[in-house]
């Protein structure tokens, strides 16, 4: 169970107009090649969290995975392509700007 919409509910109660779902997540900690991506895939049987936390150490954001689904299924589309960067502070007093990203990219199938 996980917290879709503010309430505690299971993904395909959340989505129930989705019929399949194939979804892969990078998180990376910064913009260059030598920033290796956390790769996460993500199915209907293992759908993805509502939120995931920035990879970065002494980030607090969280990019919003449930705000891209819903989107998708409101619009009707098929493929998520979509990169965020991070909106995150760190270092003492939140003086700097984190450059974590994650790119949200796959394909949703909706019932008919």
């Amino acid at each position: 169970m996980s917290f879709y919409g503010g309430k505690k509910v299971s993904f395909e109660e959340a989505f129930p107009k989705i019929d399949s779902l194939g979804l892969t997540i990078e998180i990376k900690q910064g913009m260059t090649k030598f920033d290796t991506p956390d790769i996460r895939i993500y199915s209907l049987k293992y759908p993805p969290p509502p939120k995931i936390s920035c990879s970065r150490t002494g980030c607090d954001h969280e990019f919003d995975i449930e705000r891209i689904i819903r989107h998708t299924v409101v619009s009707g589309d098929a493929k998520i392509d979509r990169t965020m960067m991070c909106k995150g502070t760190m270092g003492r007093h939140d003086s700097r700007s984190c450059i974590g990203n994650c790119k949200v990219y796959g394909e949703i199938t909706l019932k008919k």
